[in-house]
């Protein structure tokens, strides 16, 4: 059993951060759906780490969150309509949930009549070795990023 944990004013106030940051995309979302969220309920949960783990670019500390859980949910007409799960795992012995491969995402939809999950797996390279030198989700989710700053700076003023 975890011991009874009070979040601490520096992880409230990330647990806020993201909560606002999720929010806006889980809106928007929500609003392509053709639904207006009425509120977003965010849940935090952790395992603590009972031994040290090196993970190259930083330690994490035993007795510290070796791994966390994210949850965020639009209420939409006062029911979960949409749900964002984000798990930051420091390593398997710690993880919560069965992990396919190191860096994945799962997708699932479920819906009427069906439901869709998939599994989307990276790795530098399936076929050959290769070393990077940040996670390769840093890679995947960073890049993007970068690489939308000249397409949003040429752009005409707005929100789209």
């Amino acid at each position: 059993a975890r011991p009874e944990h009070t979040a601490t004013r520096g992880e409230q106030l990330i647990v806020d951060m993201a909560t606002r940051y999720y929010g806006e995309s889980i809106t928007h979302a929500c609003a392509l759906l053709g639904r207006t969220v009425d509120r977003i309920e965010a849940g935090f949960d952790y395992v603590l780490a009972e031994r040290e783990y090196d993970l190259g670019s930083f330690v994490v500390p035993a007795g510290t969150m070796g791994s966390v859980l994210h949850t965020f949910t639009a209420i939409v007409e006062d029911k979960p309509f949409f749900r964002l799960e984000e798990h930051f795992i420091c390593h398997p012995e710690v993880s919560p949930i069965p992990l396919p491969s190191h860096d994945h995402w799962t997708v699932l939809i479920e819906g009427a009549p069906t439901s869709i999950r998939t599994t989307i797996e990276m790795a530098p390279s399936f076929t050959e070795t290769r070393h990077v030198t940040a996670p390769i989700a840093y890679y995947a989710t960073a890049m993007p990023m970068l690489q939308a700053i000249p397409v949003v700076v040429a752009a005409e003023p707005g929100i789209v």
